[in-house]
């Protein structure tokens, strides 16, 4: 930590475990995560841009893929 680290720096080092153990979105609404080329799959995985048909999808976000009124993942039974 060195000689005399400061207050920021302690908070720093004291937190790192959370970067070392990769870090995740907190979806909570969604509006502003996209659902492209971000690691939000529970695995920490990411969809790739470059899919057949990306061009559909890339402008959607998170809050498209959630059920308002249930707070729940769209399932196939509710599309």
């Amino acid at each position: 930590m060195g000689y005399n680290p400061s207050y920021v720096w302690r908070g720093i080092l004291r937190a790192r475990f959370i970067v070392r153990g990769g870090s995740r979105w907190c979806i909570s609404l969604g509006n502003y995560i996209p659902i492209l080329n971000e690691h939000w799959l529970l695995n920490g995985e990411c969809i790739n841009g470059n899919i057949t048909r990306a061009h559909f999808v890339h402008v959607f976000t998170m809050d498209s893929l959630i059920d308002n009124n249930s707070k729940s993942w769209f399932s196939e039974a509710s599309v």
